[in-house]
């Protein structure tokens, strides 16, 4: 049962918030997802994790507010959450927040780092390749599964974990383009053209040549 008594707390960590009724500190954003609470109400909460890696809190959002949060998955947030209560609990949701510059210099910050990105490595790759095999056209399909397998190619993990986030609102063909494009950030540009002449649909090469030179 919870202690009502009003107790705030700077940088706490996840595991030990229950009692608090507002908090605010540096955290990172492992995901935003949409929650089914009933066959007719959904909410969207965001999912953020403490320094060590050990702990995870889904901060609701509220209304229309965060919209463009997801723009910064994988990113550091300063933030502060608050308790809501009704009639059958309570939840913490996201009150304020603005995105913290990355340092290589900051420890706190790197080491949280590694351990969420090793720790959702898995999970992302999973996410990738279900939403590869609900691809219609064989050829784009298999396309994109060749680049989740080859062990060559690595996917940065922000533009990733951004791609799953929208990559059920958009379609086949995009989603193979912006798959492709994570997969070349460090190879040549011949890289992309070698695996676009594999696919007789024209449609994914002309939204790549588009996406690089404008419409």
């Amino acid at each position: 049962m919870r202690n009502l008594q009003t107790r705030s707390a700077t940088q706490p960590d996840l595991d030990d918030v229950s009692n608090l009724v507002r908090f605010k500190g540096c955290y990172l954003l492992n995901d935003i997802k949409l929650v089914k609470a009933s066959h007719k109400h959904t909410y969207t909460v965001a999912i953020i994790s403490d320094v060590e890696g050990t702990g995870e809190l889904e901060l609701r959002l509220l209304g229309e507010h965060f919209t463009d949060l997801h723009e910064n998955i994988g990113e550091y947030l300063s933030l502060e959450a608050a308790v809501k209560h009704y009639n059958h609990g309570y939840f913490f949701y996201l009150a304020w927040y603005e995105t913290i510059q990355y340092s290589t210099t900051n420890p706190v910050l790197e080491k949280l780092q590694q351990s969420v990105r090793k720790n959702d490595s898995d999970s992302q790759l999973e996410e990738m390749h279900n939403r590869v095999m609900r691809i219609s056209d064989e050829l784009i399909k298999s396309l994109c599964v060749s680049l989740l397998l080859d062990p060559t190619i690595t996917l940065p993990y922000n533009r990733a974990r951004k791609l799953i986030w929208k990559s059920n609102n958009i379609g086949d063909c995009e989603f193979c383009v912006q798959l492709l494009s994570l997969a070349s950030h460090d190879k040549d540009i011949w890289f992309v053209g070698e695996k676009l002449s594999t696919i007789i649909n024209p449609t994914p090469l002309k939204l790549w040549e588009i996406q690089q030179l404008g419409s």
